[in-house]
């Protein structure tokens, strides 16, 4: 019977006749092979609130930025009068 506790996974690289497991901890990033790194033994659940939860820090950067800039364009404005 299989440790519920145990954190190791087994990441297949490669397809076919020519594929290799490899037992890694989960969460480990692992390099696929055609230029993507994929991070082992995540559900889609979880890859879905890692994906969102990165392009939510992305987008209050962008907004950031944003407002950074406005906020340069506003005082220069205010100190050429």
């Amino acid at each position: 019977m299989k440790n519920k506790k145990d954190k190791k996974v087994t990441v297949m690289i490669g397809g076919g006749d020519s594929s290799l497991f490899v037992k890694v901890k989960k969460g480990t990033k692992v390099y696929i092979g055609n230029g993507l790194w994929q991070e082992a033994g995540l559900t889609l659940e979880e890859a879905r609130k890692r994906t969102n939860k990165k392009l939510d820090k992305m987008y209050k950067e962008i907004i950031r930025e944003e407002r950074k800039e406005q906020v340069k364009q506003k005082m220069k404005s205010i100190f050429r009068k």
